[in-house]
């Protein structure tokens, strides 16, 4: 058995670190000349990023125990979440909907009686527009969820399925604000001290088999009926099994033969602009106590900001400060980098996260073609066409946009959905985080778990 990887984020060392565990043999191919993929960190005159707010926590003993594994005590930096919520010239604690007592009176109250009026639906709600609508009442779908989710999704949330909610959104309820601060899986969280979220995936790159990844190799066709992936090299690579983290609408335009190109196509996602920002001078008092910071409203071009260098000293040089700004585009729409860059630079100074006494001696902008697959009303039904007709040839893709899922899209998911297809590559076993498996019957086809 023979087991070749595409893709050296967390979903693919996921999976070659399982494989090796298991004695059987792989080989990876990585597009970039680095680990990490979206996970991945880039450093720059004394400044280190992240292609976003990472935040690392955990669901899986797994995880835990490579991350243990890979680093000590000393190589993590203990956080207790600090966000909030930028909006009518305040700071309001997130979750919003669980601190509507911070905000001015005639808001509060309009939020105060829209959750009284709101009702527990005879049918759960289909989009995630009725979601809001039914949960949280006019005041805080007014004020917050319906601005910030059009933002960060660059999409109506009317196109959105309701189904990918449980941990990403707290629901509204008047008798939690006490409970506010424990809400949320990402309430306590801990960063590299060094080197950013990308030293996590550097250093379990640097575990395995060298000889067995390769770096500057990109996918550019599979040979479904041979069992051979082509390379931007030029090297043919023959595969038993092939497990994919690539975006999924990617992969299926590059395998042939295969019938759900058109379907596959009909998958929704967008893009984010990552403005990242160096400053000289004293923090901000505004920026000294925060993590991070939502922005719903349309003065500012972000949707959020990280106050990067909090999350560890290292991420900044000495007598300097970042934040990292995130702006959201439907693909192909985010054209005037520069020009987003300066729009945001006015916007935080308007917060006060750059001061009269700060100046901006870094800029670094990175866009991400594919930053969040977005959860339509259609997507499960494209899934349930378009996996099984991979997983019939021994093709697997997983990942945040390998499954396409982006309620299992974090580090932790990800990492566990490569350990998990190896698994059931080589047992049988079920998978547990991207759910019940894809494949069907088909005559002549080799069934996962077994050698073809």
């Amino acid at each position: 058995m023979k087991c070749v990887i595409v893709g050296a984020g967390p979903t693919g060392l996921g999976a070659a670190c399982r494989l090796s565990e298991l004695g059987i043999p792989w080989c990876l191919f990585e597009a970039n000349g680095y680990p990490g993929g979206l996970s991945a960190s880039f450093e720059a005159d004394g400044f280190t990023w992240d292609l976003g707010g990472h935040v690392l926590f955990s669901h899986y003993e797994q995880f835990d125990s490579m991350l243990s594994a890979t680093s000590g005590a000393q190589d993590w930096i203990q956080h207790q979440r600090k966000a909030f919520i930028r909006i009518l010239d305040r700071w309001v604690p997130y979750p919003f909907q669980n601190h509507i007592r911070c905000l001015p009176d005639r808001e509060r109250d309009e939020c105060l009686a829209g959750l009284a009026e709101a009702r527990e639906p005879a049918n759960p709600p289909a989009t995630f527009q009725e979601w809001i609508d039914t949960f949280a009442g006019s005041g805080i779908a007014r004020l917050f969820l319906n601005p910030y989710n059009r933002k960060v999704w660059a999409c109506d949330p009317g196109r959105l399925s309701a189904s990918w909610l449980a941990e990403r959104v707290a629901v509204p309820d008047t008798s939690s604000a006490e409970k506010a601060a424990h809400w949320g899986p990402n309430r306590v969280f801990r960063f590299p001290a060094s080197g950013g979220t990308g030293e996590i995936w550097r250093r379990l790159a640097a575990r395995l088999e060298q000889d067995s990844i390769h770096y500057a190799e990109r996918l550019v066709g599979v040979d479904m009926l041979k069992r051979t992936i082509q390379l931007s090299s030029g090297r043919t690579e023959k595969y038993d099994y092939l497990i994919s983290s690539i975006p999924l609408v990617r992969l299926v335009a590059l395998s042939a033969p295969s019938e759900h190109v058109e379907r596959a196509a009909s998958l929704v996602h967008n893009s984010v602009l990552i403005v990242g920002l160096g400053l000289t001078g004293e923090i901000p008092a505004a920026a000294a106590d925060k993590c991070w910071a939502y922005f719903p409203e349309p003065d500012c071009p972000f949707y959020r900001v990280t106050v990067f260098s909090n999350y560890s000293p290292s991420n900044a040089p000495a007598g300097h400060y970042s934040l990292m700004a995130e702006v959201s585009g439907a693909p192909g729409h985010l054209t005037d980098p520069n020009a987003i860059a300066q729009d945001c630079i006015r916007a935080l100074s308007r917060s006060g996260l750059i001061g009269p006494d700060n100046s901006v001696v870094k800029l670094w902008i990175r866009e991400l073609a594919y930053a969040y697959p977005l959860p339509t009303l259609e997507r499960d039904a494209i899934l349930a066409e378009v996996m099984p007709g991979l997983e019939n040839y021994n093709i697997f893709s997983r990942g945040r946009f390998g499954s396409w899922k982006y309620e299992v899209g974090n580090m932790d998911h990800s990492f566990m959905q490569g350990v998990e297809v190896a698994d059931r590559i080589v047992s049988g076993k079920d998978e547990g985080v991207v759910g019940p498996r894809h494949d069907r019957s088909a005559q002549g086809t080799a069934k996962p778990g077994r050698s073809p």
